[in-house]
């Protein structure tokens, strides 16, 4: 029996930071969301209430894409209260698997959950799936307004961003015998393919709101083992597809803006060894991208003597 808690992995941490003088100061809270019980849960998210609340959504079932048990599970802590609510559904379809949650507010104040719900039990057949409410003050669940698909519909761009990037990107030395075909080749043909380019994008880590409004949601495809953002510029009311983020297996985006307004994304490694951080830049608010380079953290030696 594989029992799993809830840590937002799944024990959650709350950081509070308050800036005295130049330096941070940081409280931390770790406490349990459910006690152990026999399903697998998943691929937390947590959101900060307007009435201080925190609501805190997961994947919970059988096993990831392979169960169709698989549900959108969440719990409430309110404010002033020492333990989370029960846990109750927040997204289930019928029939399908729902993974990947991730909830959030958009600067009017309205709560998205957006998650994916997986066909044929297959990471790339993902459809990617939205809730909102404006009426979740209430205990246990919010109360849901309105659900509907994210449908991203990446364009001849798509194609042509993965052409340019890949002849712009060091070539690949390693890891290929004559005989076998180029990772490279691959990835380039599938980009041709219009069914493939417009399913599978998949929600992993919150999205960035910038100044201006526009919600940078962060996606991935297993398929073609890279990332793109699904933009919106009217509050996440219609969504379209940024150019992809290219590179040999940067997936699952995480954002963050710098002072000069360069966007940058730091990404898991998917692809060839060694596995490092990916990192890809956006100068044009997420439009486009810079093909994704490792890093390479550099540690200093710790003498004990």
């Amino acid at each position: 029996m594989k029992v799993l808690l809830v840590f937002l992995l799944m024990v959650t941490s709350f950081f509070v930071f308050a800036q005295q003088k130049n330096k941070y100061n940081s409280i931390v809270k770790e406490e349990f969301i459910f006690t152990p019980q026999p399903e697998h849960a998943h691929g937390s998210s947590i959101v900060a209430l307007p009435n201080g609340d925190f609501l805190a959504v997961w994947f919970q079932g059988s096993g990831e894409r392979t169960a169709d048990d698989v549900r959108i599970m969440g719990a409430r802590l309110e404010k002033g209260k020492s333990a989370w609510s029960k846990p109750f559904v927040a997204a289930d379809t019928p029939g399908l698997p729902d993974c990947n949650p991730v909830v959030f507010l958009n600067n009017k104040g309205k709560l998205f959950l957006v998650w994916i719900a997986v066909q044929g039990n297959q990471w790339e057949g993902s459809i990617l799936r939205t809730r909102t409410s404006t009426n979740y003050n209430n205990e246990g669940a919010p109360v849901w307004d309105w659900q509907d698909n994210i449908l991203i519909k990446p364009g001849k761009e798509f194609e042509e961003e993965i052409q340019q990037k890949f002849k712009e990107m060091p070539e690949l030395e390693h890891g290929w015998a004559g005989y076998a075909p180029l990772y490279d080749d691959l990835i380039i043909e599938a980009s041709k393919d219009k069914v493939k380019r417009s399913i599978g994008w998949m929600t992993r880590i919150k999205p960035l709101i910038l100044g201006n409004g526009r919600i940078l949601l962060p996606l991935y495809s297993d398929g073609y083992n890279l990332s793109i953002c699904a933009i919106s510029d009217d509050a996440g009311e219609t969504w379209k597809a940024s150019k992809p983020i290219v590179g040999r297996g940067p997936i699952q985006p995480a954002l963050s803006i710098r002072k000069n307004g360069d966007i940058v994304a730091y990404m898991r490694d998917s692809g060839d060894a060694p596995a490092r951080v990916h990192k890809s830049i956006s100068k044009d608010n997420g439009e486009s991208w810079s093909y994704s380079v490792k890093l390479i953290f550099q540690m200093k030696p710790v003498l004990n003597f």
